[in-house]
């Protein structure tokens, strides 16, 4: 549980300046980058479980392109996953959304991951990236300037208010609300506040 969210959030905002110009031109570098993500995404789902981010924030959307497994196409698996376009159909590809947890899930439990650059200087522009289950399906593409958006809105949350109820088993319901949450004015009404 993360008790003090501040450094986190710090974290994120130093991490989304870091991968905004990052270039994966070599092997150090890549692994700095999926260094960087990955930890990222264990922060937010951190900062999601221990309740620390804005009910805004932490149901916020990603913007990604699915791209679906090739029909009647092998599953990728450990000694294949890096040639994703035997088994993924970029022809069918789609625009789509998918949650900030859901995001975090695919890093944390990633099968296939990868960075996409734009040229030879290996100038990172997004990455590709599906789980363990997932890969059955399809991969996700995501730009990485979303990532860096969503890196810095996760980094600037924050919670002013948070109302906790218990639910008929006993269980903690907590909304959290930031400075511009229409529900603050609820919020001020006299719940319980912590931050």
């Amino acid at each position: 549980m993360i008790w003090e969210s501040t450094p986190w959030k710090d974290g994120l905002l130093s991490d989304a300046d870091k991968l905004a110009s990052m270039n994966v031109a070599n092997e150090q570098a890549a692994v700095e980058f999926e260094k960087t993500i990955f930890i990222a995404a264990m922060a937010i789902r951190k900062l999601m479980e221990a309740k620390k981010l804005t009910d805004s924030v932490a149901s916020v959307n990603l913007k990604c392109t699915r791209v679906p497994l090739r029909k009647g196409g092998r599953i990728p698996d450990l000694g294949n996953w890096h040639r994703v376009d035997e088994f993924y159909d970029y022809t069918d590809a789609s625009d789509g959304t998918i949650t900030l947890r859901s995001f975090t899930n695919q890093l944390i439990h990633s099968y296939i991951f990868g960075p996409i650059t734009a040229d030879a200087g290996g100038k990172l522009v997004g990455f590709f990236v599906t789980s363990d289950t997932e890969r059955k399906r399809h991969l996700y593409e995501f730009d990485i300037d979303e990532i860096t958006k969503v890196l810095r809105l996760v980094g600037n949350d924050h919670v002013v208010r948070s109302v906790q109820t218990r639910d008929a088993d006993g269980q903690w319901i907590v909304k959290n609300y930031g400075p511009r949450d229409p529900e603050i004015e609820e919020a001020r009404a006299g719940q319980l506040a912590i931050d």
